[in-house]
């Protein structure tokens, strides 16, 4: 038996739950819900611009003739750029857009730990959690997420 399912049994048969000690790299079901409602903002970013600045570079670096590394380029920029005026709606709209999974990853990472920081923008870190492909990179930014969720429900 593993070290990990050991200690789950363990604590299982304390009576407090996994996710109770904040180890579980599971999205409560509530703020999974709200994060999985944030997909329509990012949709509408990636094929509405309007008049948002951010949603218009998006669209006009996939126009570009541009080689799949330079966008992927452009488009961290323009992710971080959101990121500083927090936006974490662009900024997963521009890493969803981008070919290479490893910078994709890496951005995402960035958007869990700058919207974690406010209880209200955590829906926005689940989202981008729940978006990371690396298994390893997710599990330890969902388990980021659990444990601030739970803070977040005592404040």
């Amino acid at each position: 038996m593993s070290k990990r399912l050991l200690t789950a049994t363990f604590v299982a048969g304390l009576g407090l739950g996994l996710a109770a000690c904040g180890d579980s790299d599971v999205i409560p079901e509530k703020l999974e819900q709200r994060a999985l409602l944030l997909e329509d903002a990012v949709t509408r970013i990636q094929e509405d611009p309007g008049n948002d600045p951010l949603a218009q570079t998006l669209a006009a670096i996939v126009l570009t003739r541009d080689m799949p590394e330079h966008k992927d380029e452009r488009r961290a920029n323009l992710a971080r750029e959101a990121l500083e005026q927090h936006r974490y709606d662009a900024a997963c709209a521009s890493a969803l857009a981008m070919s290479h999974t490893d910078r994709r990853d890496d951005i995402l990472a960035d958007v869990v730990h700058a919207a974690a920081v406010q209880c209200r923008n955590l829906p926005w870190a689940a989202y981008a959690a729940l978006k990371i492909g690396k298994d390893g990179m997710a599990g330890g930014l969902r388990r980021e997420v659990v444990r601030r969720w739970q803070a977040c429900e005592k404040e």
